[in-house]
């Protein structure tokens, strides 16, 4: 039975040698609104599934972000040390997402790409297991967890400043 839970992590961090607070409270601002889109996460106005890329460096799930009936496809991408937001709403009749109506926002630079990425857990996750094995089988996926690395400058001290975040995909949710 997998925990139910959404949480946010520091893993490390040391703010007293270049990251001010503001920073950090950045990172967690970008973690609480991917835990926020991920719970929320459900079925498509197309009627796909839930989950439609599940990659290390990506991730793209529909959910309602802004509060309206629809389900707007989001997607998160780590591209060249940035981690960007694109939001699509549905349009037309059929509904459908073209990726020219995609808003993108970019949530973080500086990112360390090689310890920056999404992590997915099947429905038997309890805190301890391994991540389901790239390429993942989207539809197995229950759990998702992001860790962030932020480094303003990998060859000065201090260390990135690592924080993840996690949650369930609750309309996937199968350990009623």
């Amino acid at each position: 039975m997998m925990h139910n839970m959404s949480q946010v992590k520091v893993v490390t961090v040391s703010p007293s040698k270049g990251f001010s607070l503001v920073e950090m409270l950045v990172v967690i601002g970008i973690l609480r609104q991917f835990m926020h889109d991920v719970r929320g996460a459900s079925q498509s106005n197309t009627g796909s599934y839930a989950v439609e890329l599940a990659s290390s460096a990506a991730l793209t799930i529909y959910s309602d972000v802004d509060g309206d009936v629809n389900r707007e496809r989001v997607r998160y991408r780590l591209v060249n040390g940035t981690v960007t937001r694109g939001t699509t709403k549905p349009t037309g009749s059929p509904a459908s997402y073209l990726d020219a109506n995609e808003s993108i926002q970019t949530m973080v630079r500086s990112v360390a790409t090689a310890t920056t990425r999404f992590d997915y857990f099947d429905g038997s996750y309890m805190g301890t297991t391994s991540p389901l094995t790239v390429p993942v089988d989207h539809s197995r996926v229950r759990f998702i967890r992001f860790t962030i690395a932020v480094d303003k400058d990998p060859s000065l001290p201090p260390a990135a400043i690592t924080m993840t975040g996690s949650a369930v995909v609750r309309s996937l949710k199968d350990n009623f």
